[in-house]
């Protein structure tokens, strides 16, 4: 009886991610946790711009379960490193690099790069990655979070970088989509949850129930 006490408390479940998580990662990840009989709980998902506004809402008990990338640790949370993906280059097709066969960091940078402003969690790994290598990128675009990158490399006001599984989905003729293969960089993505959520992220990670043992 404690333990169905215990999963009709989070019988609404509150979960938070970064935008392009929640387009890329999240949907079939609910599609396998909803279509379960056993699985009853009611979801929520709330989208936010960085992993500290995500950490922040953990912390005021808005949110049970956060999706996070390069996520350094808590004193409270539990937390599971999920998997690591590269950034890629995206570009218009009439883009001379184009043309190139391979990629390196320090050359697409000197193009013309559009970004979104900070605070961005894909911002700020790449300004320490460019402060790791000692280059200065030529940032001639900033958007707000809510804008898309996309239409305007498509235009040709220049290039930008975008996660893996971002990239994998780009539809649009007009974009090149380019692997950076010297001096890559990369993200970490992770879920962070309170310990007592940990069979719930398990279910939510493999759609199965913990084996109990004992």
């Amino acid at each position: 009886m404690k333990e169905m006490g215990r999963f009709s408390f989070y019988s609404s479940l509150r979960i938070g991610t970064l935008p392009s998580l929640a387009n890329d990662y999240l949907p079939s990840l609910m599609d396998r946790f909803i279509n379960k009989p056993k699985n009853t709980e009611e979801i929520n998902i709330l989208i936010r711009d960085t992993t500290q506004e995500l950490i922040t809402l953990l912390e005021d008990r808005a949110l049970e379960i956060a999706f996070v990338q390069d996520y350094d640790g808590h004193p409270i949370f539990k937390s599971l490193p999920l998997f690591q993906e590269q950034y890629f280059a995206i570009l218009p097709t009439s883009h001379p690099l184009g043309q190139k066969q391979n990629l390196s960091f320090a050359e697409v940078i000197q193009e013309k790069m559009i970004l979104h402003k900070e605070p961005c969690d894909i911002r700020t790994s790449f300004q320490k990655h460019c402060y790791h290598l000692g280059i200065k990128p030529n940032i001639i675009l900033e958007l707000n979070f809510n804008e898309s990158l996309l239409p305007f490399v498509a235009e040709g006001y220049g290039i930008s970088l975008i996660p893996e599984m971002s990239a994998k989905n780009i539809q649009d003729t007009k974009i090149l989509v380019k692997k950076i293969d010297h001096q890559p960089f990369y993200r970490k993505i992770s879920v962070v949850f309170s310990e007592q959520l940990e069979s719930v992220v398990f279910r939510l990670l493999t759609g199965q129930h913990p084996i109990k043992h004992g």
